[in-house]
């Protein structure tokens, strides 16, 4: 948390000295995303194909196979966070369908290595996915990372939050398939709204330095 403010702090400054430091961790975050995309289960299933890269987590053992990999995930989460809070604000509007889409399941790997991560923008389409993970553990890293945007980026933040916000109400997508019990669906759009409101309380303080009501 210190470092990422220090990393605030600074971006204002001199932006062009963290260059070169942001490439360095957004590799590392491209590499790390084929493994937590599995882990977390976020997509419901295996890439297409077969599995990836020799590792399955569609498994009984899910929730141990995350506690035995909480090393790795703490390390995405403070990369995260880093990338998160010397991010740049985009002026660019997002239509609502580019954001469904997004959220509606795991971000591939072609996806993840042609974005840039450089905005706040790319960051919560990055990390959004993960709020609707079954694992506690990938929404607390999705809800931090996405509260330690910087406090410019607020404004968009609210409208991104608002549109992902009700598409969620109105159009679940994992829950349109009949075999899906009705409670499971209530409990993963419980944990989906808990998982929000922990972000707009998270970031409240912002509305503060806000220029507009």
């Amino acid at each position: 948390h210190i470092m990422a403010a220090l990393l605030q702090s600074n971006m204002e400054q001199d932006p062009q000295v963290f260059v070169s430091f942001r490439e360095k961790i957004v590799a590392a975050m491209r590499r790390y995303h084929p493994f937590i995309v599995q882990l977390s289960a976020v997509n419901g299933k295996l890439h297409q194909g077969g599995p990836s890269r020799g590792f399955s987590v569609v498994d009984r053992d899910g929730s141990k196979l995350v506690a035995d990999h909480m090393t790795s995930i703490d390390q995405w989460q403070y990369w995260g966070m880093l990338l998160c809070a010397s991010a740049h604000v985009s002026d660019a509007r997002p239509s609502p369908g580019s954001i469904s889409r997004d959220h509606s399941r795991a971000r591939s790997e072609v996806n993840i290595e042609r974005d840039q991560l450089d905005t706040s923008r790319d960051m919560f389409r990055y990390f959004s996915p993960f709020m609707d993970s079954d694992h506690s553990a990938f929404r607390d890293v999705a809800v931090i990372c996405i509260s330690t945007l910087p406090p410019y980026a607020y404004s968009y933040l609210l409208e991104d939050l608002s549109i992902l916000s009700s598409r969620q109400i109105y159009d679940e997508p994992r829950g349109k398939a009949s075999t899906v019990p009705l409670i499971g669906r209530a409990r993963r759009q419980e944990r989906f709204q808990t998982a929000v409101a922990r972000i707009y309380y998270m970031t409240a303080h912002y509305l503060q330095s806000q220029r507009s009501s």
